[in-house]
């Protein structure tokens, strides 16, 4: 054998060789003592039953993404967990990731959470009162999700909450004042919900906040005086509700206010002189409120307004010529109110005037002739003709850009592969500065670090990675206004951009498909026009598009099938026509899939029976025709299909029947004719079976009764005969069924006796007898 020549060891390498050793001895002892935190400690184990709990009760295998959880692994590479350097949670954020069930009261054990963002989901059933426990929680999210019940009084332990947002749920009750101590609250949204009762007015306590939306609920009584101590509010909405009474004056002390939304109200009396002190705002909305008197001078103070909205009023006596100083105005709305006289030749004056209306009044003159550029919302303006001798008033017409825009561009085209960071991180601080000029970053409700030479990772809502480049970009319900500008296509390692819930407006550029490293885009609930520009379908990495409750327009492209990666997918609430393209049926990764309230128009491409990992399928509020495809039946994971209130006709498919893990079917109001079929008894997981309003006729299937989860049959108004098979009996679980409008015999089943809502005073039968 041949022997290996023996080396020696130098003294000064055994030495290495030994402190190499010691120090990976500590990384591993380190890395054993962290591992031990975060799982033998007692408190550990309890963060861990926490989440145990939350994973069961929110049906956590069908989560979009649940990576590690369950696991033996660290809590901290759980997906959506964030711990201490104790392993305890300090963050849990599940955001849109389709956790559906009710809120386990377990959660309430993790008292070192800080962070709790689950919006955006399926959950159901009550606030659990526990919650208030998490006495170290600075934001709770729990908006756009089904809870109902009351919000829970216990949530006003949580001293150290900064945001509360509970909007887009089904909340009842009345506001809690206990939530009147959370005295470190910045943020509170309690919108779109169906809240009833007063305004409490232990709100005025929230001397810290910045942001207060309780709009679209049914709160009624007067507006509390005490809301006049919030002087650090930027936005204030409490639009579509039932309040009454007058507008309090101490609203005049809100002087850091840009925002008032008090419109579609009942209020009632004058416009209080003292909004005049709101310097800083550059929104007034008190259209349909029933206000009366005339419209006070003091308004014209309001020099940084953009939106004065007096409309469907019965506000009397002239326009006040002080409005002439409204130098930033775009749109002014005076119609159908009991206004008189002529308009001010001031008003000539306003040079960025966009928009206005004033039909619907008593006035007479002349239109200032300036306005004729602009957009007259109303075509009846009481015949008044345009102004002779017209005012030379030119526009504000400076570019946003310049010749710096220039340079940015000449920057830009320089190749990359020759740039430092130091200059790429430049570029990405100047297309953050172009974003903010453009989106009113004056106006934002927080912009803390903009535009300062700080690293831009301290700039509110940026993320950066290790070179400086911006990673995320997280402006979301932040008062941005205006058009996206086409430089945010040059942050080109951006991953995630969330600029919902804004006031944005104008078309998507389409730059933003140069953003291939994007994974999520948020644009939803904002006031974006035109059409989805193709160039989406280049971001190939993206996981989650987001265009719901836009103005969106045209049709939906075809490249957006190019999306391989994609997981969530909304652009419902829209204004989209045309057909659904095949194309989409290439989303294989799809969970979330949702295009309802359109204006679609066509077939539903049996492409789409390709979306096999499917969970959330609705197309409902469209003008869809044609059959169902059996290929739907494909769709093996789907809980919830949604397709009423289209124009489908023909038979329901019974490949339905295959969908095992359906919880919901919704084929209300449409043309389907034919049987109902057998093969829905199937589905055994089934909680909702909505036929509604077709044209179905032939007995009800006797196999329904297999649907021992039912809670919820509704079958009226279509053309189904014969007796209601016995074996009904056995949906013990039913909450709620209509058989009206058929032709229906013999008995009901006794055990329906109890159910609360039900059509029993239009169906001519009797519960059958034991």
């Amino acid at each position: 054998m041949r022997q290996r020549p023996f080396i020696a060891l130098h003294p000064y390498r055994g030495t290495l060789f030994i402190v190499a050793f010691l120090v990976a001895l500590a990384l591993l002892t380190a890395a054993t003592k962290v591992h031990a935190t975060e799982s033998d400690t007692p408190d550990g184990d309890a963060d861990r039953a926490a989440l145990t709990a939350l994973f069961n009760a929110t049906d956590g295998e069908n989560w979009v993404n649940n990576q590690n959880w369950l696991t033996d692994k660290p809590l901290s590479t759980w997906y959506g967990v964030t711990t201490n350097g104790n392993g305890r949670v300090t963050q849990l954020i599940l955001r849109g990731n389709r956790l559906s069930g009710e809120i386990p009261p377990q959660l309430g054990s993790l008292t070192q959470l800080e962070r709790l963002v689950i919006d955006d989901n399926l959950l159901v059933g009550l606030i659990p009162p526990e919650l208030g426990n998490l006495t170290q929680l600075q934001w709770l999210d729990l908006d756009r999700n089904q809870l109902n019940g009351e919000i829970p009084p216990d949530l006003g332990k949580l001293l150290l909450l900064e945001r509360l947002d509970l909007s887009g749920n089904q909340l009842s009750g009345s506001i809690p004042p206990e939530i009147g101590g959370l005295t470190e609250l910045r943020t509170l949204y309690f919108d779109e919900n169906q809240l009833s009762g007063p305004i409490p007015p232990e709100l005025g306590f929230l001397v810290k906040l910045q942001t207060m939306f309780i709009e679209e609920n049914q709160l009624s009584g007067e507006i509390p005086p005490e809301l006049g101590n919030l002087t650090h509010l930027r936005a204030m909405s409490l639009e579509e509700n039932s309040l009454s009474g007058s507008i309090p004056a101490e609203l005049g002390n809100l002087t850091q206010l840009r925002s008032l939304d008090l419109d579609e109200n009942d209020l009632s009396g004058p416009i209080p002189a003292e909004l005049g002190n709101l310097t800083q705002l550059r929104s007034l909305y008190l259209d349909e409120c029933g206000l009366s008197g005339p419209i006070p001078p003091e308004l014209g103070n309001l020099a940084q307004l953009r939106t004065l909205l007096l409309n469907d009023n019965d506000l009397s006596g002239s326009i006040p010529p002080e409005l002439g100083n409204l130098r930033h105005l775009q749109s002014l709305q005076l119609a159908e109110n009991d206004l008189s006289g002529e308009i001010p030749s001031e008003l000539g004056g306003i040079p960025n005037l966009r928009e206005w209306n004033i039909g619907g009044n008593q006035l007479d003159g002349c239109i200032p002739t300036t306005w004729s550029t602009a957009a007259s919302i109303s075509g009846d303006q009481s015949d008044l003709p345009f102004c002779p001798s017209p005012a030379a008033v030119e526009p504000d017409s400076e570019s946003l850009f310049g010749l710096n825009g220039d340079l940015l561009y000449a920057l830009y085209r320089v190749s990359l592969r020759t740039l430092t960071h130091q200059a790429l991180q430049g570029l990405d601080r100047a297309a953050l500065t172009s974003l903010y000029l453009a989106l009113g970053g004056d106006d934002w409700v927080n912009s803390e670090n903009w535009l300062s030479d700080n690293p831009l990772d301290t700039w509110y809502g940026v993320t950066t990675d290790l070179n400086g480049r911006v990673t995320g970009l997280d402006l979301r319900g932040n008062q941005l206004s205006g058009a996206i500008p086409a430089l945010i296509g040059r942050l080109s390692h951006l991953n995630r951009l969330v600029i919902d819930d804004n006031q944005l407006t104008g078309q998507i550029p389409s730059e933003i498909g140069y953003l291939t490293h994007l994974k999520t885009l948020d644009l939803d609930r904002n006031q974006l026009t035109g059409s989805i520009p193709a160039e989406l379908g280049f971001l190939s990495n993206l996981e989650r598009l987001d265009l719901t409750g836009n103005q969106l327009s045209g049709s939906i492209p075809p490249q957006l099938g190019n999306l391989a990666a994609l997981r969530t997918l909304f652009i419902d609430e829209n204004r989209l026509t045309g057909s659904i393209p095949p194309e989409l049926g290439n989303l294989t990764e799809l969970r979330t899939f949702y295009l309802e309230e359109n204006r679609l128009t066509g077939p539903i491409p049996p492409e789409l029976g390709n979306l096999v990992q499917v969970s959330l399928f609705s197309l409902e509020e469209n003008d869809l025709s044609g059959s169902i495809p059996p290929e739907l039946g494909n769709l093996a994971e789907v809980r919830t299909l949604y397709l009423d209130e289209n124009e489908l006709s023909g038979p329901i498919p019974p490949e339905l029947g295959n969908l095992a893990h359906l919880r919901v079917l919704d084929l209300d109001e449409n043309e389907l004719s034919g049987p109902i079929p057998p093969e829905l008894g199937n589905l055994t997981e089934l909680r909702t079976l909505f036929l509604r309003e077709n044209n179905l006729s032939g007995p009800i299937p006797a196999e329904l009764g297999n649907l021992a989860d039912l809670k919820w049959l509704y079958l009226e108004d279509n053309e189904l005969s014969g007796e209601i098979p016995s074996e009904l009996v056995n949906l013990a679980h039913l909450q709620g069924f209509s058989l009206g409008a058929n032709q229906l015999s013999g008995c009901i089943p006794i055990s329906w006796s109890r159910v609360i809502h039900s059509d029993l005073d239009e169906v001519d039968m009797t519960f059958c007898v034991e």
